[in-house]
């Protein structure tokens, strides 16, 4: 069987399918990448081949509209990455297309063209439908009523946000979706639904308070981590870590990364306060080394002044997390799962209320496998979050319970 993969560049998504594209590989299957990015990942996945298209994903045509853009720049854009988009995947010849979450503008363009049979849509996110028990995926919540309250609040907010951008994708494409049964159903910012399209949810369905009550073309397919991905480790940072750590039992590593987008969702001023906080953190924890990964575009504006505090660019993050006694994270589900699949506990600093970063948080808090602090938060309250969670066991036993759970995930 011919499988292909469309994907955008973000990482975190394309790792979630590794354990999948593996298996697959190992059965005998053709595994392909299609991504939408201009230039080639920093990432290999022997067995499979990668082809960059030389084009960004659709929903990036809608940016900028109405301000700078006309709907006729829109659709010459839409156009261009359909032809191209459509034309490699009649090149492989696929059986079967798994698509990225953030492809779905994409997706209006794959049904049409004779695809819908064959899609399955795999999104890292929680599934976030209005109902009574569980809260929206980008809000901090708990399920009971007080999810009921969080939607009314959170259906309000996008009803008066509700942009020009989402206007035209539904203009352009509701008649055909509706044609083909395939009604569009909800949004998400850019990137909205359809009816019918088989959808699997990469989440473990008791993290997700138990599983929500999905639509019948959907279902929880596991968090699909791979804890065997390959990474670049510099031998100066594996030595580092050995030495700090082998130098006094009682020394530890903290690893702090907020993802790839964080650049995109906080000002530069406030990252760089946050980063620059490090180093009162660090000169607190003396027995703990702290190394964070630093967003390229504030490096030159943060000062390293504690000798227990790195700085990089990028992180062999598999590789530090399983050394670490905490992860602090943006909420990223990738980076949630990775940490729980090998036992970590965490802090979660959710950068602002977008995709599913306040979600995962309130499921950290709820499985007691870590806290969650606002970004607005002081440094005694990150100094406190530290105390509490390294000094009380119960978070990292609570972790190692999730590890040997997740230790015997099968891929649905």
């Amino acid at each position: 069987m011919r499988i292909l993969f469309i994907y955008t560049a973000f990482a975190g998504h394309v790792y979630r399918t590794f354990r999948l594209a593996k298996q697959l590989i190992s059965e005998g299957h053709e595994v392909n990448y299609i991504l939408l990015a201009k230039k080639p990942p920093n990432w290999k996945l022997p067995g499979a081949t990668v082809q960059v298209l030389g084009i960004f994903p659709m929903y990036t045509a809608f940016r900028n509209y109405p301000a700078q853009k006309t709907i006729n720049d829109v659709l010459s854009e839409v156009a261009t990455c359909r032809s191209v988009l459509l034309d490699a995947i009649n090149a492989f010849a696929p059986n079967k297309l798994f698509v990225d979450e953030f492809c779905s503008i994409e997706l209006h363009c794959l049904i049409p063209a004779g695809f819908a049979d064959q899609i399955e849509v795999h999104t890292p996110f929680l599934p976030s439908i209005p109902n009574s028990g569980f809260p929206p995926q980008d809000r901090y919540g708990m399920p009971g009523p007080e999810a009921t309250v969080l939607w009314s609040k959170h259906i309000e907010e996008q009803g008066e946000s509700i942009s020009a951008s989402q206007k035209l994708i539904h203009a352009l494409f509701s008649e055909h979706i509706v044609e083909l049964g395939h009604r569009i159903w909800t949004f998400n910012k850019l990137h909205p639904a359809v009816s019918g399209i088989k959808k699997i949810y990469l989440h473990d369905a008791s993290f997700d308070f138990g599983g929500q009550p999905l639509k019948p073309w959907e279902h929880y397919g596991g968090p699909s981590i791979d804890l065997s991905r390959p990474e670049d480790v510099a031998p100066l940072l594996s030595n580092m870590v050995a030495h700090h750590l082998g130098k006094n039992p009682e020394n530890k590593l903290i690893t702090v990364s907020f993802g790839t987008v964080i650049k995109d969702l906080v000002s530069d001023d406030s990252l760089v306060k946050f980063f620059d906080s490090l180093n009162a953190l660090a000169e607190k924890f003396k027995r703990i080394l702290f190394i964070a990964k630093l967003p390229v575009p504030i490096a030159s504006r943060v000062k390293k002044t504690a000798v227990n505090l790195i700085f990089m660019k990028s992180l062999p993050q598999l590789f530090l997390v399983k050394q670490s006694s905490l992860l602090i994270t943006h909420g990223g589900g990738g980076a949630v799962y990775e940490a729980l699949a090998l036992g970590i506990p965490l802090l979660v600093i959710p950068p602002k209320n977008v995709f599913d970063y306040p979600g995962n948080a309130a499921r950290v808090v709820y499985h007691q496998v870590g806290l969650s602090l606002s970004s607005q938060s002081s440094l005694e309250a990150i100094n406190q979050a530290l105390e509490e969670l390294l000094a009380n066991k119960k978070y990292t036993r609570n972790a190692q319970k999730w590890a040997k759970k997740l230790a015997f995930e099968r891929i649905v």
